[in-house]
């Protein structure tokens, strides 16, 4: 298993700074399509929004400036999330355990896991 800041320098993220950013993320519902606003604090002041319906490929441009194709599914009780881009493949799920967020990150032989709290 390697860390986050394996995985975010496997995706050319060079700076360690946007790794250890605090974010703040609120999701919605508008109709069939779901809306998540990721709030990055500290270096990067900077919100980004994803807007997606569940099981449709659509063209994501992501807080690292990449341009993918993705899909967002949910599967027994756990959202992922997987990016195609310049023939590399990556894929997050996300899921609650004991009131927190669990994500793991996955790019080729790269695994890691960040735990979050609600605040």
């Amino acid at each position: 298993m390697g860390s986050v800041m394996d995985f975010f320098a496997a995706l050319g993220v060079v700076s360690g700074t946007s790794v250890r950013q605090l974010l703040v993320t609120q999701a919605s519902q508008d109709g069939d399509y779901i809306v998540m606003k990721i709030k990055m604090f500290e270096a990067i002041n900077r919100t980004f929004t994803l807007t997606f319906k569940l099981g449709e490929e659509f063209d994501e441009s992501t807080i690292d400036f990449r341009v993918c194709k993705s899909v967002l599914n949910l599967e027994g009780g756990k959202l992922i999330h997987l990016q195609k881009w310049d023939g590399k493949e990556a894929t997050t799920i996300s899921e609650i355990q004991d009131g927190k967020l669990i994500i793991t990150f996955i790019l080729g032989d790269i695994v890691s896991v960040r735990t979050y709290e609600r605040i």
